[in-house]
């Protein structure tokens, strides 16, 4: 009997290993009662292991050992000489040791070991054995209780990286990367355990450095009767064969994908034919699924037996031997170590014949035994075709060939007619190269050279040589909003029209875009300049009709003459151009001839455009505001903004100024967007100053207006501002509205459904059918000042004036009268039903910190 008795050794076997101890053993208390026992030391006693906890071992032990027991639990000494009684026969001698322990769960028990004196040195060995196999396992070992580590062997402590001894006591949360890690683990293993008696799963623990390792895991309840006693875990480190098995599965992947991406039909079978393998490529050209032919034999699903039968019947003849025909005919040479390619006939699924070059090889283990074979199949249908196309171009080449061998006799003939076309070919490239490709007219190049020679010739002969800039006006507008196509056919037709309007010595050319030049090589005095001026400017006046559109466009032209307005080409063109745009600065559609003064005046545009393009960004544009008063009430009821410029050099300017700069240098667009935000913004200050809101016109420019993004800017100005729509007006020219009428309607209704008053400005000076009237949601329209000027003593505009008002009566519009001056002019409006004028008679355009005290004065009721 063995004994340990140190109540401080915890170094012990736990009392667990009780159930694995092959010798017998036993836990008893200091009074010697039995309290576990392993079933080792119920045979020796002869007695149901259930029956010894609680009995006194004494009972089961001879008279003659009942001193040495008492003395054996008392330590004095640790061992003895037991003899067990058992009835009938003799009583075995066992010798005993005994240790007093403090266990790991808190027992204080002494636990006694068991072996017979005649086989204790084996017994001894046996242990030893055991602790060796524990020790030095070459997987992880470890006893575990409620979650706590009670004992493990070294090999489990270098697998999660502690140093011995430091794992012993803590929780197997340390092997986890997060607690609800750690808890759906044990939940999922203690189920287990406990429904099955075991379990078993791979785990990605964590290592103490904090690196991660893939463990196969198992575990198994200590006492399957009884598994509170704890549980005992195997861990084994697979992590390489892990980092294999992903490099192993995806280097298959990647042959797999390599095989179904492959374009030739690949086929593997078994030593005996049966198909192992039948990619994509396969599939496409046989119209078969893997799944449909893996298992069959090849030739009976893609061959033609004649075919077969003959080369097996070929195959036979060479090898000496007979080639059954059947698969045998495919693999006969790859079998005998030779790869086999030939032109083969394959049968798709319905029917198709395909001829294939076809390649068979053996496939072998690592002991050269044939496994199976693999089939290469390359569709050779286009290499036929290519090769028969050759064929019948060679026939072909050969029959011209002859043919030319007649012709030859024209050789000389057909020479002259290939030169004769290289010529023309030649003179085509020639004329492309000096004439422009939409209009044919002479090009910028042309035009140069023939301008170079006329002012050659009047230098010589003494006479003048005039050249005309035209340019057209409104032709962006319309290229922008019908598109290039209808652009490029309007183009023509002005081209068209300006040939027939000149003399048949000048020169018409094109430049680009819509700038045309026109040269009069040969002109006594201005006056004829003149003339053809006026006449290129009455052929474009009436209408277009271009792709469905009724499109009217007007010229303005600059004309300027050798000698007196220079003398080469250069100076001759800068000086027609900036002509023209003095045309087009003094109201467009007119003749400009040049003066010297003009190239000044050309400089100031430039200046005024450059410092305009920075107005913005330096906070020097400001909105006035005109009131426009309701004639009955006598009252504000909205006000007109109007854009002032102060100018860091020419002090504060009108629109007059600089407008028409804006709107030819496209300025036009960002100053537009700025007015209609600011307009809104100032509207929001004045009421958060708790003025009353009043409704707001802003103008809007013909580009801005089909720009396109007229609906989101204003949206967005209203929508940063915190304005409803009925916060603003929109006045919008009669001409603007009659460029596009489907686009226009669609814009305008979108406003229309914000709120926002659509009003018609300088109403009656345009030209259009009143329809749009009627289709468009105009709410207001605007009597342009011209009428009202003299309305008192020119009866035309009065009439005009009267017949505008009806019209705005019929169609239950509101009329506002702009430029009154007079009382006497109010009067008029008012007796002819006019709803609403603005000018200075009422008040001059105001600052906007000067509004709120006029709206005050004026008693606004708004």
């Amino acid at each position: 009997m063995v004994a340990y008795a140190s109540e401080s050794n915890k170094s012990a076997l736990p009392p667990e290993v009780l159930a694995l101890s092959p010798l017998p053993t036993v836990a008893t208390d200091s009074g010697g009662n039995i309290l576990r026992a392993n079933a080792a030391l119920g045979l020796a006693l002869g007695r149901p292991l259930a029956e010894l906890p609680g009995r006194a071992l004494a009972d089961y032990l001879t008279e003659d050992s009942q001193e040495a027991w008492r003395n054996l639990l008392a330590e004095n000494p640790p061992a003895a000489t037991l003899g067990i009684r058992r009835e009938p026969g003799p009583a075995p001698r066992y010798r005993a040791l005994a240790r007093r322990v403090s266990l790991l769960d808190g027992l204080n028990v002494v636990l006694v070991g068991l072996s017979e004196l005649a086989a204790e040195g084996e017994v001894q060995r046996s242990l030893l054995e055991l602790q060796g196999i524990f020790d030095n396992a070459l997987i992880g070992i470890a006893f575990i209780k409620d979650r706590l580590i009670q004992r493990c062997n070294r090999k489990a402590e270098e697998l999660f990286g502690f140093a011995p001894g430091d794992m012993e006591g803590k929780s197997t949360r340390l092997w986890y990367g997060s607690d609800e890690e750690w808890i759906e683990s044990g939940r999922r293993a203690y189920t287990s355990i406990a429904k099955d008696g075991h379990f078993e799963h791979v785990f990605h623990f964590l290592r103490r450095d904090g690196r991660r390792f893939w463990c196969r895991t198992i575990g198994r309840p200590l006492d399957p009767l009884d598994p509170v006693h704890g549980t005992i875990w195997l861990y084994e480190d697979i992590t390489a064969r892990k980092e294999t098995e992903e490099v192993l599965g995806r280097t298959l992947a990647l042959q797999q994908a390599i095989l179904d991406g492959a374009h030739l039909s690949i086929i593997s079978t078994d030593a005996q034919g049966l198909i192992q393998t039948f990619n994509r490529g396969a599939e496409r050209l046989l119209g078969h699924a893997a799944g449909e032919v893996v298992g069959h034999t090849t030739p009976a699903l893609f061959h033609d037996a004649a075919e077969i039968a003959e080369r097996a019947e070929e195959l036979s003849r060479e090898l000496g031997r007979p080639i059954e025909p059947g698969f045998e005919a495919f693999v006969a040479q790859a079998r005998a170590g030779r790869p086999e390619e030939r032109e083969w006939t394959m049968i798709t699924r319905q029917g198709r014949r395909i001829p294939v070059r076809l390649t068979f090889s053996a496939l072998c283990d690592a002991g050269g035994a044939i496994t199976g074979f693999l089939g290469i199949a390359a569709d050779i249908t286009d290499a036929r075709k290519s090769q028969q196309m050759l064929l019948q171009a060679r026939d072909e080449l050969e029959q011209r060939v002859h043919s030319r061998t007649i012709e030859l006799v024209l050789a000389n003939s057909m020479l002259q007619s290939e030169i004769r076309e290289r010529k023309q070919i030649e003179d085509r490239m020639r004329h492309m190269a000096h004439h422009d490709a939409l209009t044919d007219l002479p090009n910028r190049t042309l035009l140069h050279d023939r301008l170079s020679q006329a002012l050659a010739l009047a230098e010589r002969h003494g006479h003048r040589v005039a050249v005309l800039f035209v340019d057209l006006d409104r032709f962006k507008t319309i290229n922008d909003n019908l598109g290039h196509a209808t652009g490029d056919r309007l183009i023509i037709d002005v081209a068209s029209r300006l040939r027939a309007a000149v003399r048949a010595e000048d020169t018409v050319a094109r430049l680009g875009g819509d700038e045309f030049v026109v040269i009069m090589p040969k002109v006594t005095d201005v006056g004829e300049a003149r003339t053809v001026a006026e006449k290129l400017m009455l052929s474009v006046a009436p209408s277009f009709s271009v792709e469905g559109h009724e499109l009217h466009v007007a010229a303005s032209i600059g004309v300027c003459v050798f000698p007196d307005d220079g003398r080469d080409v250069e100076t001759l063109m800068r000086n027609a151009d900036t002509a023209m745009y003095q045309a087009k600065a003094h109201g467009r559609n007119r003749v400009q001839f040049f003066a010297q003064n003009m190239n000044v005046a050309a400089e100031h545009f430039f200046r005024i455009e450059n410092s305009l393009r920075r107005a913005i960004e330096r906070r020097e544009l400001e909105l006035w505001y005109q009131p426009i008063f309701d004639i009955a009430r006598e009252v504000p009821v909205c006000l007109e903004a109007l854009l002032r410029w102060h100018h860091p050099e020419l002090g504060l300017l009108g629109p007059d100024r600089f407008i028409s700069v804006a709107e030819e240098s496209n300025l036009i667009l960002p100053i537009g967007d700025w007015v209609v935000h600011e307009a809104c913004q100032q509207s929001r200050r004045w009421m958060d100053a708790g003025m009353p809101q009043i409704p707001l016109a802003v103008n809007i420019s013909a580009r801005q207006f089909h720009q396109g993004n007229l609906l989101a800017t204003v949206s967005y100005a209203l929508e940063d501002a915190r304005l409803a729509g009925s916060a603003l007006e929109i006045e919008i020219t009669e001409s603007t509205l009659m460029q596009d009428r489907d686009r226009d309607l669609n814009t305008l209704m979108q406003l229309d459904e914000l709120g926002i008053a659509l009003v018609v400005d300088d109403f009656g000076i345009g030209y259009s059918s009143l329809s749009y009237l009627k289709r468009f949601p105009v709410k207001k329209l605007k009597i342009d000042q011209q009428f009202i000027r003299d309305i008192l003593t020119d009866p035309d505009d009065a009439a005009i004036v009267r017949a505008i008002l009806a019209l705005a009566q019929a169609l239950k519009l509101r009329a506002v009268g702009e430029g009154v001056a007079s009382i006497e002019q109010l009067d008029f409006l008012r007796t002819q039903g006019c709803h609403e004028a603005q000018g200075f008679y009422f008040a001059p355009a105001l600052r906007p910190e000067e509004v709120p005290a006029y709206l005050q004065t004026h008693s606004a009721r708004v």
